[in-house]
């Protein structure tokens, strides 16, 4: 239990942190409608848009101190959550590696009850990942990832699918099938 509430505080952090009056926006001409190239299933968007609004405070402040706990720390690191729907799962990113080249580890974390708690499966190291389909023990991910090209040494991402499997009941092992 004690990961979900660092978990929890680390997302609560990254959403205060978005919380900061913002000045009135610009008036922008109407853009020309684009059709979307159509597809069988809509993809699931990984994090829902935020809403800027303009606030005043409205009570005193209230002081808190820093969190003295590893885990509220370790939590700070969540850069991107992605709940299952259906399932008792989520997929999750901590910042981490060379930002340069990709730097998002991605994880599948599946609550197996409150006595257990999550068990956490590394899934790779991404410069971005959104989730496009999801079924019953499996999620299907298209990721964006970096490398360095050995001739010129410049940085160059390629995007690709893969399928990500698990048995939510049992969860032993998890596998991670490349997907066109």
């Amino acid at each position: 239990m004690r990961t979900w509430s660092a978990l929890t505080i680390g997302a609560a952090a990254l959403a205060l942190g978005a919380c900061e009056p913002t000045a009135p926006a610009e008036p922008q001409p109407a853009a020309e409608p684009v059709e979307a190239p159509r597809q069988d299933r809509e993809p699931v968007s990984p994090t829902p848009p935020v809403v800027k609004a303009r606030v005043t405070p409205a009570g005193p402040p209230v002081t808190v101190e820093a969190a003295d706990d590893e885990g509220a720390r370790r939590a700070a690191e969540v850069t991107q959550v992605h709940p299952l729907e259906t399932q008792d799962a989520r997929l999750f990113s901590t910042a981490g590696g060379d930002p340069a080249i990709n730097g998002l580890i991605t994880w599948l974390g599946l609550f197996q009850g409150p006595a257990e708690g999550w068990r956490v499966f590394r899934i790779g190291d991404f410069e971005s990942w959104r989730v496009i389909d999801e079924a019953e023990g499996r999620v299907v991910l298209e990721v964006a990832e970096s490398s360095l090209n050995p001739d010129t040494g410049l940085a160059m991402t390629r995007r690709k699918r893969v399928i990500v499997r698990f048995n939510p009941d049992s969860p032993q092992n998890i596998t991670v099938t490349p997907a066109s």
